[in-house]
């Protein structure tokens, strides 16, 4: 289920089709934030069997370099549970600190999204 917002009509409501790569290149998307910020995202790797999802920024308006970003979701005695963690580094001149808040506050509004569509 989360692999659908990387398909055309997928459920990401703020994810504009077809990105970048356009119909030859369906593993790029544009996600536009609620402030109007936008992302462009590639899809590296989507494993059914693993419930994992792993992607990269190609874009975005933060100053940071390299970033990949890993979802997994794991069954749990309660129901499951989504990990989501990211690797990347902070421009010269942007404070670390501010950077890891704001990509915490992209974290939560998705994984409230996301509850927000499996309910």
């Amino acid at each position: 289920m989360i692999a659908e917002v990387f398909a055309p009509g997928g459920r990401g409501e703020h994810t504009q089709w077809p990105g970048p790569g356009g119909p030859e290149d369906p593993a790029v998307r544009v996600l536009a934030a609620r402030d109007g910020a936008r992302f462009t995202e590639e899809l590296l790797l989507h494993e059914d069997v693993s419930h994992v999802v792993q992607y990269r920024i190609l874009q975005s308006p933060l100053p940071i370099t390299n970033y990949v970003s890993s979802l997994k979701v794991q069954s749990t005695y309660e129901g499951s549970q989504v990990i989501w963690s990211s690797t990347f580094q902070v421009d010269a001149g942007a404070r670390e600190e501010d950077i890891k808040k704001a990509i915490a506050g992209v974290y939560r509004a998705g994984l409230d999204h996301l509850g927000a569509v499996i309910r």
